[in-house]
């Protein structure tokens, strides 16, 4: 006699895999289950790159449903040659972009160096994902965009300056801003936990 325990978690394991690897497929041919199933899966995955990339919760709210959409009306460019994942990240990023850039008209304008403050060793390990997206969502939009692209996407300042039009010196100078800003309001960020516990 067959454990059914373990006939149903083999079933379940084989269903999950064969989603994952019709789902694109389906998602492209427009099939309404595959597409029903890749929201379900990648749809807090994509809002978390929105909310890196917006100041709000409703701003990122609607920069994800018009990302969205435009994964739906876009899904026959899909080429299967690199992550789906990947593909859809790369959409929601430049609706993101695309989006910041009608929001504020006036985009990182200054190419000054600003001297960069050290961040203690291990500053940002201590903090969780949402003190972490909450201190990005406090700097200004253009440091904000360009740290989430080059620190946490891995674009280069080249691709960033071409994605936003602008030079890689202003792109460097908006890391730079974006990290000193970063480094103090982790210093402050300490100083309310010490005040805190006393």
């Amino acid at each position: 006699m067959i454990d059914t325990i373990f006939l149903d978690s083999i079933l379940s394991k084989h269903e999950k895999e064969h989603s994952v690897d019709v789902a694109p497929e389906g998602f492209v041919r427009g099939d309404t289950a595959a597409r029903e199933w890749v929201y379900k899966t990648y749809s807090r995955r994509l809002m978390a790159v929105c909310l890196r990339y917006c100041s709000s919760k409703e701003q990122a709210q609607d920069v994800f449903q018009d990302g969205f959409v435009k994964i739906m009306t876009k899904a026959n460019s899909y080429n299967a040659r690199g992550s789906f994942e990947g593909w859809m990240t790369r959409i929601m990023i430049n609706t993101a972009i695309n989006e910041l850039q009608k929001w504020e008209k006036r985009m990182m304008n200054s190419e000054d160096k600003i001297p960069e403050k050290a961040m203690e060793p291990g500053a940002i390990s201590n903090l969780s994902y949402n003190e972490i997206i909450s201190l990005i969502q406090q700097l200004p939009r253009g440091a904000a965009t360009v740290f989430n692209m080059f620190v946490i996407d891995g674009y280069s300042h080249a691709e960033i300056a071409e994605i936003l039009n602008v030079t890689t010196g202003n792109t460097k100078s908006q890391l730079s801003r974006a990290k000193q800003l970063l480094a103090e309001m982790l210093v402050k960020q300490g100083m309310k936990k010490e005040n805190n516990e006393y």
